[in-house]
């Protein structure tokens, strides 16, 4: 059978959109009949390589186990145990004379063509926020052809070394068998690169009708006001809270960070996939924050969940021209509350909707 494998800085049992993004292409018809393994690249790489399989998808992840419970893990050789405490020690030093940024990545590309020597994939999917020149130039001289599929883009990011990043990302483009961006990023990715190997995509994030109508089947409690994500000081968290106070509202808020309930918000462990879906369905109104700036351009992927449910959705922001309110402009139970204005429209709306 032929191997796809799949290099990814998210996993599967994470919380967040790219793991929605990876687990639907992995899981796509089309590729049933190849054998898929999944690596993830973040994460301590010197610690020990553990092995699933389940069906026609492996996957490939590090041991949390601390130091001293891995030396003391029956499973183990010790060989392995040596060269763990090998690893360890270089990291340490690395650390020390400040170099550890650098050894990680060595150890990580150590640590992805390992498995590529003993899988032999017939194609490589990268699925990482950054560009790899040493990624792609190792699978130049392996002449195993790779794809790129970007959920972000890395040139656009304000805080990005634009010099350095166009000279890695055109490396990895013209060697590569395509280049993969989202719809809303394409312009910015030809007119940069002027390449034919860019290819515009539709994030796969949109939930079926069949998981859609499960969940409202299931979804068995009630939230008024809902939202999935993080609180960053970007997104005007404050000045949120002040006008959702002004009106009396109550938020439910899903994410992975911690933060604290309060009067306003009322902070819930993160959920995905038919959890997450449960809420959704037995949601009231679905809340998105916009991007302000330099993030504007940026699109909160949880629209695809939000229209999938086509549910009332209110955004707060304050972009007049934002990647949300374009991808939204259509849907006919959205209202935009810009965080400077009154909200008297939006009460209309949460009364009347």
């Amino acid at each position: 059978m032929k191997k796809i494998l799949f290099v990814s800085d998210v996993s599967l049992d994470q919380y967040n959109s790219v793991r929605d993004i990876l687990y639907n292409i992995i899981s796509d018809v089309g590729l049933s009949q190849y054998q898929r393994i999944l690596v993830k690249t973040k994460g301590r790489m010197h610690n020990p390589i553990q092995q699933e399989s389940k069906g026609n998808l492996k996957t490939y992840s590090n041991t949390r186990l601390k130091f001293t419970e891995y030396l003391r893990n029956g499973s183990s050789t010790v060989n392995q145990k040596i060269w763990f405490i090998i690893h360890r020690i270089f990291y340490k030093i690395s650390k020390l004379i400040n170099i550890g940024d650098k050894y990680v990545e060595f150890d990580r590309l150590s640590y992805i063509k390992s498995i590529i020597k003993n899988e032999k994939p017939q194609l490589i999917v990268f699925l990482i926020c950054s560009p790899k020149p040493e990624y792609a130039e190792y699978c130049i001289k392996r002449k195993i052809p790779y794809i790129s599929v970007l959920y972000d883009t890395h040139i656009g990011d304000p805080k990005t070394d634009k010099k350095t990043a166009y000279i890695n990302e055109k490396f990895i483009i013209e060697n590569s068998e395509g280049y993969y961006v989202p719809d809303f990023f394409y312009f910015l990715y030809s007119q940069t690169y002027k390449s034919d190997k860019i290819k515009k995509f539709c994030l796969p994030l949109l939930v079926s009708k069949a998981s859609v109508l499960e969940s409202y089947e299931k979804s068995a409690e009630k939230y008024k006001f809902t939202y999935f994500g993080q609180l960053q000081s970007f997104r005007n968290a404050d000045k949120i809270k002040s006008l959702m106070r002004e009106l009396n509202m109550k938020l439910d808020v899903f994410s992975t960070e911690n933060h604290k309930s309060d009067d306003v918000f009322s902070v819930h462990q993160a959920v995905t996939g038919k959890d997450l879906y449960n809420v959704v369905a037995g949601s009231d109104f679905l809340v998105a924050i916009d991007n302000s700036a330099p993030y504007q351009d940026y699109l909160p992927s949880k629209a695809y969940l939000y229209v999938s449910f086509t549910k009332p959705i209110i955004i707060f922001g304050d972009n007049s021209k934002s990647a949300i309110k374009e991808f939204l402009s259509d849907y006919p139970w959205l209202y935009y509350q810009n965080i400077n204005d009154s909200t008297e429209g939006l009460r209309d709306f949460i009364n009347n909707t």
